[in-house]
C-alpha cells in the first residue's frame, strides 16, 4: 500500500473532526473503506490475525453503503482512533506488499 494514501487517509480522517460539507464526509467513507479492505487483504496474506479483524471491522463501519450513523462526537473519537492505528501500522502494510522501506525512511517518521 503506497505510503501517501495512507498519510492522506491519516491527514484526512484527522481534518474530518472539522464541521464539514456532507460530501466530505462521503468521500471520507469511501476512501477509508478501500483503504481498510486492502490493510485487511495484507494482513491476512501475512498471518495477522488480529489486524485482519480490525481491519475489517474498521472497513464495514466505514463503508457508504450500508451505513452506520452515531452521534458527531462518536466519529471524532473513532476518526482519531483510525487515524492512530494507521499511523502506527503504516510501516507494517508498506512491508507487507513488499515494498522496501529504507532507513532514510524510517528515521523521518520519527
Amino acid at each position: 500500500m503506497p505510503k501517501i494514501l495512507i498519510n492522506i487517509l491519516i491527514m484526512m480522517l484527522l481534518i474530518a473532526l472539522a464541521p464539514l460539507p456532507y460530501g466530505y464526509y462521503m468521500l471520507l467513507k469511501l476512501l477509508s473503506t478501500v483503504v481498510f479492505i486492502w490493510a485487511s487483504v495484507l494482513s491476512y496474506q501475512n498471518n495477522n490475525n488480529k489486524l485482519f479483524v480490525v481491519f475489517l471491522i474498521l472497513s464495514l463501519l466505514f463503508n457508504p453503503v450500508f451505513m452506520i450513523n452515531f452521534p458527531r462526537e462518536i466519529w471524532a473519537a473513532i476518526d482519531i482512533l483510525c487515524a492512530a492505528i494507521l499511523f502506527f501500522t503504516s510501516n507494517m502494510l508498506i512491508k507487507a506488499q513488499g515494498i522496501e522501506i529504507s532507513d532514510k525512511d524510517e528515521a523521518n517518521e520519527n
